[in-house]
C-alpha cells in the first residue's frame, strides 16, 4: 500500500513538474518568465528599420524570418484616443538576465481591434535552445490601457510562427 501512495505522489510530482515547462510562471505583465526586467530599449524608425524595431545589428542584415499574427482584447470598448500598439518579439530563455528584444512592430492609431501585426527578423539571431515569446501592449497618452497577461511561445519547442494575442487589464 505505501508503494502506491509513494508512486501515485511521484506522478503526480512528473506531472506538475512538466506542467511548469508548458505553462510558465504569469506575472501579470507580459513577461512571464522569473526576475522580471524590462526589455532592452529599441531604436527609432530609420529606413533599414520601417518598423521602428529592434534590430539590434547593422542595417544591412538580412531580415528573413517573420512572426504574424494579431492582437485585440476583449472588452467592449472603443479603442482609446491616440492608442499605440507595440508588439515585441523577445528572447526570455535567461531567467538572470533582462528579456532581449529581437524584433518590435509600433502601431499608432488602430481603427480598432484585431490589429495585424508582422515582426521581422533575422533568424540567424533564434538559437533553438531558447524560448521566445511575442508580447504586446496598448498605451494611450503614455498609459498602459492594456497588456499581455500570459506567455505567447513562438519559434522553438515546437511552436510555430503565428501568435494571436488576447490582452488584458494590467495589474
Amino acid at each position: 500500500m505505501k508503494n502506491i501512495v509513494l508512486l501515485s505522489c511521484s506522478l503526480v510530482a512528473i506531472a506538475f513538474l512538466s506542467a511548469c515547462e508548458l505553462f510558465p510562471m504569469d506575472t501579470g505583465d507580459g513577461n512571464d518568465r522569473p526576475a522580471n526586467r524590462p526589455a532592452e530599449p529599441s531604436p527609432s524608425p530609420s529606413p533599414a528599420n520601417p518598423g521602428g524595431g529592434a534590430d539590434n545589428g547593422s542595417s544591412g542584415q538580412n531580415l528573413d524570418g517573420v512572426v504574424r499574427g494579431s492582437v485585440t482584447y476583449l472588452e467592449r470598448i472603443a479603442m482609446p484616443p491616440n492608442a499605440i500598439i507595440t508588439v515585441k518579439l523577445v528572447d526570455v530563455a535567461r531567467a538572470d538576465a533582462p528579456a532581449r528584444t529581437i524584433a518590435e512592430q509600433i502601431i499608432t492609431n488602430p481603427s480598432g481591434v484585431p490589429v495585424s501585426y508582422e515582426l521581422r527578423f533575422d533568424r540567424g539571431r533564434i538559437d533553438e535552445k531558447h524560448i521566445y515569446q511575442v508580447q504586446a501592449k496598448l498605451t494611450s497618452n503614455g498609459t498602459v490601457m492594456f497588456s499581455s497577461t500570459k506567455s505567447y511561445q513562438v519559434l522553438t519547442r515546437g511552436k510555430g510562427n503565428t501568435a494571436d494575442i488576447i490582452l488584458g487589464r494590467p495589474n
